[in-house]
């Protein structure tokens, strides 16, 4: 007889070490189960990149989208070439008026001078038709690259708010973040 009133058998002790091995097997198989079930549930929640400069689309289409303004400047700059000869030849149009704007001294009296011939060369080039379109022409690329910096600044403003809101998610457990 034990000390607590109840006797001991043979088979006592072996269901004590079996009822302790079944309580660390099942507390095992148990918190197992549980960071398995956590795990996947990890795993299935959404991927979000919340760095920008990681995201490799977002580079490529702000990539793409300077390649295109490089291109659209290029074919302005052909046109600029054009127009800036043009000027040159009505300028060799008007040699006293330009010596006397480099031989002045007084700022204010060179200014002057400056615009008086600028204005002309304006007035002579207003009569060339062709100035006309080269003036469109290049107005028309400085509308393309203006559009091209409107569609990057909205893909940044759009990448940052997905990125704030990317953040948030991962933040409260609803994403997790890329790799």
């Amino acid at each position: 007889m034990t000390g607590n009133g109840l006797k001991k058998g043979k088979n006592g002790g072996v269901i004590l070490w079996v009822a302790l091995v079944a309580a660390v097997v099942l507390s095992i198989v148990f918190f197992a189960g549980r960071s398995y079930i956590e795990h996947r549930r990890i795993v299935s929640l959404p991927v979000v990149v919340t760095n920008r400069m990681a995201d490799a689309q977002y580079r490529a289409d702000l990539v793409d989208l300077r390649r295109e303004q490089g291109k659209i400047a290029m074919e302005r700059n052909k046109v600029v070439a054009v127009m800036d000869r043009k000027v040159e030849a009505v300028r060799a149009k008007f040699p006293e008026e330009a010596q006397a704007v480099a031989r002045e001294t007084n700022h204010a009296v060179r200014a002057e001078l400056k615009k008086k011939l600028d204005d002309k060369i304006r007035a002579e080039l207003e009569k060339d038709p062709e100035w006309k379109n080269l003036q469109l022409e290049n107005q028309k690329h400085l509308e393309a690259i203006e559009g091209q910096l409107a569609k990057a600044r909205e893909a940044v403003r759009n990448r940052l708010a997905r990125e704030r809101a990317d953040a948030e998610a991962v933040k409260q457990g609803r994403a997790r973040v890329a790799d």
